[in-house]
């Protein structure tokens, strides 16, 4: 179990890793909103991401990168 000190010396950590997924969220919907369409991969994207916080080691950087060129490459060939 977490001791209080423990809980006060991760919290700022914690918080930091938020809002830097927030931050991150907000810009996928505006690139949504000048595409003018919804990216429903980004999402999966940013769940690993956030999944990512609790277990940095879990973090699949290949498949992030790989995940967003998916997303360019749908918009660029949308009937294909």
């Amino acid at each position: 179990m977490i001791t209080h000190e423990e809980a006060r010396r991760v919290l700022p950590f914690v918080q930091r890793a938020v809002a830097g997924l927030q931050g991150i969220w907000g810009h996928c919907r505006e690139v949504e909103k000048a595409l003018g369409r919804d990216l429903d991969g980004l999402d999966g994207v940013i769940q690993d991401l956030a999944a990512a916080s609790d277990d940095p080691e879990s973090l699949d950087a290949a498949f992030v990168r790989d995940a967003l060129n998916a997303q360019v490459e749908d918009h660029e060939n949308p009937d294909v």
